[in-house]
């Protein structure tokens, strides 16, 4: 069968929608389907990029269409991005579908299932819906989306898109919950695997020692090291832990390490200056390859989402942080799906967002078990990693996605 995947970024992206995407392209082609992947020429975090226009990888082939660079930078300059890759995507899609195939748009840009369904019905093409956020209301929570009278508007094109999917594909019950009654099929719940587990790696078993090289090398040995990985967007809490990282700044067995890049990166940096914070780090992205060795570094891992944006968004950095068997300090609604699990499981704990004085409280707890001998911790850690080989693993993941294209293909013939 031929599957054309549409997201704007892919491979050798390192962002978690293409590192997903890309991960599913090499399974269906794996399983002998031809794959095509739609894209951009830029990466997440260098959009003057200008990576090949047509590039075979792994039997995949990619084709990288013209957009704007203004980036990330400024919402106009973003908003024009997506503009022109809708327009070039949408050329490209009419080039490379054809009836009987399957078209599978994620969303990224937002709506991009509004021309990839145009698209694949007038070409007799099914249409699979890949739903990692739910658009507008994200942005409306955030106050992004300029003007607000939009919303209705978009809301309806994302609902047609919804109600004549032939599968709308969700990352959690709460979003599923949402289009239970408007989609003319029940949406499918398939969480989002761990970006840390490879095929040719096996499953993944936890690292339980307490230090590493890049523990060494970035002078956190013997430290008590709560971490955070991953997107520095406005859709996060992280303020909160530069506050409690200032109430704790004389507690030597402590570090606080954030990874990544986004939107509140520079204010956090610079707060953490202005409060002459010695016990905060911060590093860049760290590549694929380097994932699984640099999210062990942690001892307990921050998770965390706006409390307003519950049901709307996964942060998927909560399975990575699961697979690598290490506890969870959730930053969000405790009684959210996030918080339910990580309360039944046992395998961390939970803080309701601009709770400051709650995060601190744990966070001394945890240090005083860490000095002596971190058994609750260790405890957490086997329970964080039962639940990801009970629920998210990415082979059962990507089972479910080969046996439904197997089933619609089927039903479609």
């Amino acid at each position: 069968m031929r599957i054309v995947l549409l997201n704007r970024f892919f491979f050798p992206d390192h962002s978690a929608t293409s590192q997903l995407v890309t991960d599913l392209a090499e399974f269906l082609s794996c399983a002998g389907h031809e794959v095509i992947a739609i894209t951009s020429r830029q990466l997440y975090d260098a959009p003057a990029a200008r990576l090949h226009e047509v590039e075979t990888h792994r039997a995949i082939s990619i084709r990288r269409v013209w957009t704007t660079r203004f980036g990330r930078g400024g919402l106009p300059g973003r908003a024009l991005d997506y503009l022109s890759f809708y327009l070039s995507a949408t050329v490209e899609l009419c080039r490379q579908v054809r009836s009987g195939c399957v078209v599978v748009a994620m969303t990224d840009p937002p709506l991009l299932s509004v021309p990839a369904i145009a698209v694949a019905r007038v070409k007799g093409a099914l249409f699979f819906n890949w739903l990692q956020d739910i658009f507008p209301e994200v942005a409306e929570q955030l106050e992004l989306l300029r003007p607000r009278s939009l919303g209705p508007v978009l809301r309806a094109l994302r609902d047609w898109t919804v109600r004549h999917a032939d599968v709308n594909v969700v990352i959690g019950e709460p979003m599923a919950a949402r289009f239970r009654h408007s989609s003319r099929t029940q949406p499918v719940v398939i969480p989002n695997w761990a970006l840390e587990e490879r095929a040719e790696e096996g499953a993944i078993t936890p690292d339980t020692r307490p230090g590493h090289g890049l523990r060494t090398d970035w002078g956190l040995d013997g430290k008590l090291v709560v971490g955070y990985s991953g997107n520095m967007g406005r859709a996060h809490r992280l303020h909160e832990l530069i506050d409690a990282a200032a109430d704790m700044h004389d507690e030597t067995e402590v570090r606080f390490l954030l990874i990544g890049d986004g939107a509140q990166r520079n204010s956090l940096i610079a707060r953490t200056r202005a409060l002459g914070l010695e016990n905060v780090i911060f590093r860049p992205y760290q590549a694929r390859e380097s994932l699984r060795e640099s999210l062990s570094v942690p001892d307990v891992h921050i998770v965390s989402l706006d409390g307003r944006l519950e049901g709307l968004i996964v942060p998927s950095k909560f399975v990575g942080v699961l697979a690598m068997g290490r506890p969870v300090l959730w930053i969000g609604a405790p009684d959210g799906e996030i918080g339910t699990l990580v309360r039944s499981s046992g395998c961390g704990i939970s803080v309701a967002p601009g709770d400051v004085s709650g995060l601190i409280s744990q966070l001394r707890e945890l240090v005083a078990d860490y000095k002596c001998g971190g058994e609750r911790i260790k405890r957490m850690s086997s329970r964080a990693h039962m639940l990801w080989q009970e629920r998210f693993t990415r082979r059962n993941a990507l089972q479910m996605w080969s046996s439904m294209i197997a089933s619609c293909g089927r039903r479609n013939e």
